[in-house]
């Protein structure tokens, strides 16, 4: 789309509380330029926002959970996903957030209770009743909105209530002190590690949740910028090309203040497995000369040892070799950034 001679991009975020609207407007700062406006809109969630991304004119863009786009692929309404939609970058892990109150000491505790998973269509509301149902856990699902659900929490009315933004979220850092309220550990759990990535909230991300010295352990779910698949060459697939060229050239610019600390976590060159990258963003990365960030999917030496102490002392002793490499990589990213 134009206007007044200007190309416009509609990309789709989250809601208010959430990151993905913070992240969003992070990229339409330093992707718009003097031809191209990138336009971020309130979105519902990532399940929805694929759905969006099909049907709304001059929608181009969407922030969507991995885990939610591999879950719409068995509903009719996405049919053809994977070839109708491309990815441009792999971004960051968003932390699943479990919020309970005094009589609830750990996650099973929450079986057959009322859980709050956000609303329809949100990635939550993929996410929370997968993780749940992995770890052979039942819950009685509540789709209100995160705001509304912590309300209900506070007077007893639910048991937990499950959310996943990017640590540390405003939801959770305005709780005070003494409230009764706490994050519950997520387990290490094998059925979890092909779909999530281990993760824990320290004193540092939530000092009114997590005691000093402490950690809770949780998973991350990986998040995706996707673009619709337009024909190539045509205007919106040029449009996609021209911004995509800004917004790898700017991302040394995100991670400096004053936007998301997340970008700290952003290695574009990180490959999504099942999943095409946009021709176009394909063509940058081959340009910049730049070789991938990504780790290598096999050790050696001590640094395969190191792994194998890190995984045995978490308790994921009995992995799939498919699923031992998806770790390390994982494992050995972070390390590199130093978490």
């Amino acid at each position: 789309m134009a206007i007044d001679g200007v190309a416009t991009l509609g990309m789709l975020t989250g809601g208010v509380n959430g990151t993905f609207v913070h992240i969003g407007s992070d990229i339409a700062a330093v992707a718009s330029s003097d031809t191209l406006r990138v336009m971020p809109l309130i979105g519902k969630g990532s399940l929805q926002n694929l759905a969006d991304l099909f049907n709304l004119r001059g929608v181009d863009l969407a922030l969507v959970s991995a885990d939610s786009a591999r879950a719409a692929e068995a509903n009719p309404r996405y049919s053809g996903l994977r070839s109708r939609v491309h990815y441009i970058a792999k971004l960051y892990d968003q932390e699943i957030h479990i919020l309970a109150g005094h009589d609830v000491f750990t996650v099973a505790d929450l079986a057959d209770k009322v859980v709050n998973v956000d609303v329809g269509g949100s990635g939550t509301a993929v996410t929370a009743p997968a993780v749940f149902e992995a770890m052979h856990i039942p819950i009685k699902q509540a789709h209100d909105s995160p705001a509304v659900a912590l309300e209900k929490l506070k007077r007893g009315d639910i048991a937990a209530l499950a959310y996943i933004p990017a640590k540390p979220n405003r939801l959770f850092t305005s709780i005070p002190p003494n409230s009764g309220l706490h994050l519950l550990q997520l387990p290490v759990s094998e059925a979890l590690v092909d779909a999530y990535v281990p993760a824990k909230f320290t004193h540092a991300d939530y000092p009114s949740l997590v005691l000093e010295g402490e950690d809770v352990q949780t998973w991350a779910v990986p998040v995706l910028l996707t673009a619709y698949n337009w024909p190539v060459g045509s205007e919106r697939y040029n449009n996609l090309a021209a911004f995509t060229d800004l917004f790898f050239s700017h991302v040394p610019d995100l991670r400096q203040p004053p936007y998301h600390e997340k970008w700290h976590d952003v290695n574009i060159w990180a490959a999504v497995p099942g999943w095409t990258r946009a021709s176009y963003a394909q063509r940058w990365l081959d340009r910049s000369g730049v070789q991938s960030a990504a780790p290598a999917p096999v050790a050696a030496g001590f640094e395969k040892e190191a792994f194998n102490e890190w995984a045995a002392g978490i308790g994921l002793t009995k992995m799939t070799p498919a699923q031992s490499a998806q770790l390390f990589s994982l494992w050995r990213l972070r390390r590199s950034q130093g978490q």
